[in-house]
């Protein structure tokens, strides 16, 4: 079958901060060893009328709950003007379930891990084997006009069993990053996240040798990039994370790589220089909030001395630190931020950001809303943690406050940035560089 893939989002990067959708280049591996044609397309760099040439049977959509409007209507024009079979995938499948089966140009949606499950749907509609969808693990379908939610795939256990993604198809667009995916699922239970209703709570990790033979194919087939490690949680096992670096070190790839999302409280002295010495560059860490009762209530498993050691760790070898920071969670007021922009300031971040807590169903934060605070907007597919409207209040934290604890953190962001750059500019690199401009631009003036 002919078999394309639209990626959508997310709209908060800029072009030049866009990295392939690994996920899908997993389907696209698997599906394309079993004989069918794909297509890759990303919206932020093609348009639409690249599928016509295409003329795919299927095409498969990736979604996300922010960028849920956008992608219907994409996936509407798609229903119109192709014939093919629309599938819906991705995070805001696997949250919303059968609802997503409401708009009526969407013929199927996985949730869950999709490689197995779009496998077998394919070669069920090749086949046209309706009969047999209600066998396939994690498929929402339609059958006799109703919308039906088959039982949950189980999750895959050996990761070093997947082919690599198909990085072939990602060279006709400009990104600047390799992705590497080493890891899926993850065991703690912050009461705001739903990854473990996209990836579970069991962890299931490649092994360092065959993650870095896929740097080495990376590095060979397409060119010399800085590496992204998008893990949920990249040093959950810090043993594991100190032999890939290991072998990095003892291979001399010489890569830059850094790291999506990082546990502070798992990290000593010698997992931060190994990453040094191995190419780390920069990490993000979700530190959240700094007061005792919030990171309690949020269930987060780590106290604010467990994240600040942890930081200084990587800080003193040599690796930048961006801090994530939220605001609104159980036991947030407009204090407890000033709390912690205050110590974000201190910490000599490279850089920070104070996100909105946005609830999701099936999240203890959505019952946390539901039975102590108001909703003032229910809607989760208009969130955006980049919004400055907040989405819900409590007594103990009101709407005014929120807004008021979004503007004190957005001021301290931008104090950090201008004094980083002052200290950039003031560094002796920044002085010779502002000296060559200078002795640059008055050689022309003379030459004039």
């Amino acid at each position: 079958m002919r078999i394309a893939f639209i990626v959508t989002g997310p709209n908060y990067l800029q072009k030049d901060d866009r990295f392939p959708h690994i996920g899908i280049g997993y389907m696209i591996s698997i599906l394309e060893e079993k004989g069918h044609h794909c297509f890759y397309l990303d919206t932020s760099f093609d348009s639409l009328e690249a599928l016509d040439a295409f003329a795919p049977d299927v095409v498969g959509v990736s979604v996300t709950s922010a960028a849920f409007n956008e992608t219907m209507k994409i996936a509407k024009t798609i229903n119109r003007e192709l014939a093919a079979e629309i599938i819906l995938g991705g995070p805001h499948v696997s949250i919303a379930l059968g609802d997503v089966l409401n708009e009526p140009f969407v013929d199927y949606a996985i949730y869950g891990e999709g490689e197995i499950t779009l496998s077998e749907l394919v070669e069920a509609l090749e086949a046209s084997s309706t009969e047999s969808l209600s066998s396939i693990r994690g498929l929402i379908f339609r059958q006799n006009g109703k919308i039906v939610t088959n039982p949950p795939r189980p999750w895959i256990d050996h990761l070093d069993s997947l082919p690599y993604p198909a990085y072939h198809h990602f060279q006709k667009y400009p990104y600047a990053r390799h992705p590497l995916l080493t890891n899926r699922g993850c065991p703690h239970r912050c009461v705001y996240c739903s990854i473990n209703k996209i990836w579970g709570r069991k962890v299931r990790s490649r092994a360092p040798e065959n993650i870095v033979k896929e740097v080495e194919y990376l590095l060979h087939n397409w060119g010399k990039k800085p590496f992204m490690i998008l893990d949920d949680t990249f040093n959950i096992n810090i043993q594991r994370c100190k032999e890939f670096c290991r072998i990095l070190i003892r291979r001399g790839l010489n890569i830059q790589w850094s790291c999506w999302s990082f546990r502070a409280d798992n990290v000593d002295k010698e997992l931060a220089e190994l990453m040094k010495k191995s190419g780390c560059s920069y990490v993000s860490v979700g530190i959240e909030s700094v007061n005792p009762e919030v990171l309690k209530r949020i269930k987060k498993g780590e106290t604010i001395e467990d994240i600040t050691r942890g930081i200084k760790f990587l800080q003193n070898a040599g690796i930048a630190v961006h801090g994530n920071f939220m605001i609104g969670n159980p036991g947030d007021t407009l204090e407890t931020v000033r709390e912690s922009v205050e110590y974000a300031k201190k910490l000599k971040l490279i850089d920070f950001d104070f996100y909105q807590a946005l609830p999701y169903p099936g999240t203890e934060l959505w019952d946390y809303v539901e039975e102590e605070g108001e909703f003032l907007n229910r809607d989760y597919t208009k969130y955006s943690h980049f919004s400055d409207v907040p989405v819900f209040e409590t007594d103990s934290f009101s709407l005014e406050e929120r807004k008021q604890a979004l503007v004190l953190s957005e001021r301290a962001k931008r104090l950090n940035r201008i004094r980083r750059r002052i200290q950039r500019i003031c560094s002796v690199s920044g002085i010779k560089r502002i000296a060559k401009r200078f002795v640059k631009r008055l050689l022309a003036w003379l030459r004039s």
